[in-house]
């Protein structure tokens, strides 16, 4: 069993959950609108996590802009962020010092770059010709990094699917760049997932189609950025029966009600030979 390193990032948004927990019989519109078009809740509870990820965003952000602005973690550092915390929220003052400190850790941990032996290890591990992108099950094609950053135009489609190492946690809001922490995926996701954190990070707005998951025009609507999100819904596993997206036969996007449109909330991602047996 691997090892799970700390992760302060996840701390600070657990420590923030702790603080202002989810109430399912909080009165919103979102309740209204999940119970009149019957999402059980759905609306609600993501409206809510966007909001937390906002909220630590936030802080890390302002906790970062600060040690940029002081050039290290000065006592004006630690001051300036009680007073953000005591005048810009009403986080309660019991735990100041505990989002202190979980933030110098967020900006070490962002300052730190994973190590030419450590990379190098990780690939050796690696066997690229099995291997598929963690984000949409893709298959890799290279047996080195493909590190410079790069654009969808322009690029021959076997360029972005060479491999980068993605923290699944990003490292600018705590992730650790550790084994746990790391996963292969092609450049053209990579680049897409960006700084997302999880599910909640997403747009499921945009996810609303007329067309069937299966056609042509479908195909044209869901952008990278959509199959991602659809993807992040279940932490990077197939719904049918758990198996993850890089060790999966063949993913497929399908309607979970067939007698409703194509949405955000009615899609999911199952492995089609698995599904078949």
């Amino acid at each position: 069993m691997s090892e799970i390193h700390f992760n302060p990032g996840k701390k600070l948004r657990d420590l923030i959950l702790k603080i202002y927990p989810y109430d399912e019989n909080e009165k919103s519109i979102h309740m209204s609108l999940d119970k009149a078009f019957k999402l059980e809740k759905s609306l609600h509870y993501y409206s809510y996590m966007s909001m937390i990820n906002f909220v630590f965003k936030r802080i890390v952000c302002y906790a970062k802009y600060l040690y940029k602005k002081k050039n290290n973690f000065t006592e004006s550092f630690y001051s300036d962020i009680e007073i953000f915390l005591r005048y810009k929220s009403e986080i309660p003052e019991m735990y100041y010092e505990q989002i202190k400190s979980l933030l110098v850790e967020i900006i070490k941990y962002n300052n730190k770059k994973i190590t030419k032996n450590k990379r190098k290890g990780i690939i050796e591990a690696t066997d690229f010709e099995t291997t598929k992108c963690y984000l949409s099950s893709n298959n890799l094609l290279e047996e080195e990094l493909y590190t410079t950053r790069i654009s969808d135009s322009n690029i021959d489609s076997n360029v972005l699917l060479k491999p980068e190492l993605d923290h699944i946690w990003p490292k600018s809001y705590g992730g650790p760049t550790e084994n746990d922490n790391l996963k292969f995926a092609c450049a053209k996701y990579n680049i897409e997932k960006g700084n997302f954190i999880d599910k909640y990070d997403y747009h499921y707005e945009d996810v609303v189609f007329e067309v069937e998951p299966d056609s042509e025009s479908f195909n044209r609507c869901l952008k990278v950025i959509h199959k991602i999100a659809l993807g992040a819904k279940n932490e990077y596993k197939c719904s049918n029966d758990d198996i993850k997206l890089s060790d999966a036969d063949n993913i497929k996007i399908v309607k979970i009600d067939e007698d409703d449109c194509s949405h955000f909330f009615n899609l999911e991602i199952i492995n089609e030979k698995r599904s078949q047996l």
